[in-house]
């Protein structure tokens, strides 16, 4: 049994946990949080619960990152930190592992309670077989786990920056719309699906005279987060213009979901992580599976793979505790 303080380091927040570990179970003990923006370094943050953690005579620290992650270093865009875990290690005396989130996410599904998971698509599940985990939240993560000889691997990937492709003539005008607002630019799967990919969602539909949000829904998209408002709204339907671009947003999600599993044949399942999903939930399970298997001559291998969304928040938190 170990001792782990696990740590998810997100654009915003920093969030704490003390976990037990053992050869096949993750226990997440008390949790603690901070916003990032209050430190200056991130080594600040970690210090500033120093006599919390160490109270727990935690042995090793595990941080997953929201950011690339090359030899124990990541440097962070949002908050500007960089995070070194040679440097963390020498700081507070323990041994200490950076891996990024969504590798975190991906080692951390093993371990999501079976209350914690809402299935799609039941499938046939394999147990040697590759499984694909991609999630939508301020961005798109995507990973594939292995299971070999060694244990379990990750690959982790910028699949979010790859190309959208349309479904239908409707997509294919939110696409020149995107373009056009980017001057031209690329127009990458993550500017849909995303907080802000909602959002632009949104726009596009008023623009393109579809319809334009209710008075309610703009009041909320200013007062706060517009894609918090457009999800609630939309889930809720209580404004047609959220619903559609909710269900648009889905189907994007499915589509891509798919496309996933078709390059990684994925019979080990696919895992819908994330902070988005578990929110629609209700509208992720009308649409989702749909555009998910709507592949043509390859929708049979497609019903045969497993479909979950991870309701759990705390999967990276097990996942970097696993990592340790």
């Amino acid at each position: 049994m170990t001792r782990v303080l696990a740590l998810d380091v997100g654009g915003t927040n920093v969030r704490f946990a003390i976990a037990t570990v053992e050869p096949h179970s993750v226990a997440l003990g008390e949790h603690a949080h901070g916003a990032g923006r209050d430190f200056k370094t991130f080594e600040d943050a970690l210090l500033a619960k120093r006599d919390w953690f160490t109270a727990h005579a935690v042995e090793r620290i595990s941080i997953a990152v929201a950011g690339p992650v090359s030899h124990g270093v990541c440097k962070m865009t949002n908050l500007g930190w960089t995070i070194d875990a040679a440097a963390i290690a020498r700081a507070v005396g323990l041994p200490t592992r950076v891996l990024n989130d969504f590798e975190g996410i991906a080692l951390g599904v093993r371990y999501v309670p079976a209350d914690q998971r809402v299935t799609l698509l039941e499938g046939v599940p394999d147990p040697v077989a590759p499984v694909a985990i991609l999630g939508a939240g301020t961005g798109l993560g995507q990973a594939l786990l292995l299971h070999t000889e060694e244990g379990d691997q990750v690959l982790p990937t910028e699949g979010g920056h790859a190309t959208l492709a349309p479904s239908d003539d409707e997509d294919s005008r939110f696409i020149a719309f995107m373009r056009k607002k980017l001057s031209g630019g690329h127009v990458s799967v993550v500017r849909a699906l995303s907080g802000s990919g909602l959002a632009a969602i949104v726009e596009w539909m008023e623009a393109d005279g579809i319809g334009a949000p209710g008075d309610a829904l703009r009041a909320a998209m200013k007062a706060g987060d517009p894609a918090a408002a457009i999800g609630i709204a939309g889930t809720k339907g209580t404004d047609p213009v959220a619903r559609s671009a909710v269900d648009r947003f889905v189907r994007f999600y499915g589509a891509e979901a798919g496309n996933l599993a078709l390059k990684t044949i994925a019979r080990g399942g696919v895992y819908v992580a994330g902070g988005i999903a578990p929110k629609m939930i209700g509208r992720i399970q009308e649409g989702f599976a749909r555009a998910f298997l709507d592949k043509g001559r390859m929708r049979p291998l497609l019903e045969s793979i497993p479909v979950h969304v991870i309701m759990d928040g705390d999967v990276g938190l097990r996942g970097a505790a696993a990592a340790s």
